[in-house]
């Protein structure tokens, strides 16, 4: 963000850059609300042909010649995204085995958290020097070292299969891959029968309620983690810490969230993953109120915004993968869809609301206290969860 402030030509303001930050998180809520009507095409072919729009995109941000072309161009680039991460968090749902639910999970997402250490890393080593172009440029390289390996090892999910009545093909990759086949048989015949049961949660009431409740708490939880990813090097550089310590906030940010969601997560595959988010929400409520009573030394500083990155970003890992295992296999890719767009939506909500608040001058403790009242919402809204229907495993009570 303030690379982007610095481009004098363009002429940006902080309420400018936030809606340009914005308008990527629409797009991505329009491609996770509409990944589920591309059901029929495939989950194989749909991701390597998002990876490639999404990489594709970010090309076109790396040369754009003003602020219009580079917002149209992170618009296009999140309907891509936006539609590519709940369809890789179903194909982890399907391919994990029933005891490392939450670890398998946590290690695909911690991709997330792990591109935002590399970014951080990478924007210190060039982003003074050669500036928020060769960033984007630098996101152009899945092309090169993901896609062949993608389209090369990458199998197509047996739900799929099974719905197109390739029942021998699904077999043989179930069989190598150590994937229990006959829940996602019994779930194929029940939608036979129900005219579909990936519209069930549509039209049940207690699909309904669990997924409005989960869709609030994600919306809630994705705008501390956007609040946070997006603006907090910029509130923590007008507390007084240099620019560098700024994005070393940042890095922290995604360290915490790495280890604290594989720790957590195989914590979560013993004892129920019900409430960890709960608990992970409450203590980065904490760690920001003890932030913005005063700066504390940077070391400290560090160790509470690791904390955060668990509270914000980890919280939300665990949370995907409680909603992938609450719904059956066929209605899975709609639950993520509709709740991953809620939450992009509330990413929108804090980058452009954090836009906001910065040209109000807010002091630095407001800027901080203020992400605590979304906090708490995600913490409300999860405890409110009612039993998986047909099942005791899940109870967040």
């Amino acid at each position: 963000m303030p690379s982007l402030l610095n481009e004098s030509e363009w002429g940006l303001t902080s309420s400018t850059v936030g809606a340009i930050g914005a308008s990527a998180l629409l797009g991505m809520a329009a491609g996770a609300f509409a990944v589920g009507a591309f059901k029929r095409v495939g989950r194989r072919p749909l991701m390597i042909g998002l990876l490639t729009w999404t990489s594709l995109g970010m090309g076109m941000c790396a040369v754009s010649v003003n602020a219009q072309m580079f917002a149209s161009a992170r618009l296009l680039t999140g309907v891509a995204l936006g539609a590519l991460i709940p369809l890789a968090i179903a194909m982890t749902a399907e391919f994990s085995r029933p005891d490392r639910r939450n670890l398998s999970n946590a290690i695909a997402l911690s991709g997330y958290a792990a591109g935002g250490v590399l970014s951080a890393v990478v924007a210190l080593a060039i982003l003074e020097s050669y500036g928020f172009r060769m960033m984007f440029a630098v996101g152009t390289t899945p092309l090169i070292l993901v896609l062949p390996v993608m389209i090369w090892i990458l199998p197509e999910a047996p739900s799929y299969l099974v719905s197109r009545g390739k029942n021998l093909q699904a077999a043989k990759i179930a069989q190598l891959y150590g994937v229990d086949l006959d829940p996602i048989t019994s779930d194929e015949q029940a939608g036979n029968s129900q005219n579909g049961s990936g519209q069930a949660i549509l039209t049940r009431r207690p699909w309904v309620i669990a997924l409005s409740l989960f869709s609030a708490a994600y919306f809630c939880g994705q705008v501390l983690n956007y609040g946070m990813s997006t603006w907090l090097p910029k509130i923590m550089n007008d507390a007084g810490y240099s620019l560098d310590s700024a994005l070393l906030f940042l890095l922290s940010l995604n360290c915490g969230a790495i280890a604290g969601t594989l720790l957590f997560s195989r914590i979560a595959d013993r004892i129920g993953s019900q409430r960890i988010p709960v608990y992970s929400w409450l203590s980065a409520a904490a760690c920001l109120l003890w932030l913005g009573i005063a700066p504390p030394p940077n070391l400290v500083a560090y160790f509470l915004v690791c904390i955060i990155g668990f509270g914000s970003i980890g919280s939300l890992i665990l949370l995907s993968g409680q909603i992938a295992h609450y719904f059956p296999p066929s209605s899975r890719s709609i639950a993520l869809g509709v709740s991953f767009g809620a939450s992009r939506i509330g990413g929108f909500a804090a980058i452009l609301g954090g836009g906001i608040l910065l040209d109000l001058h807010l002091s630095t403790s407001g800027m901080l206290w203020i992400w605590i009242i979304p906090t708490t919402m995600s913490i409300a809204a999860l405890l409110m969860v009612p039993k998986k229907p047909g099942s005791t495993e899940f109870k967040v009570r």
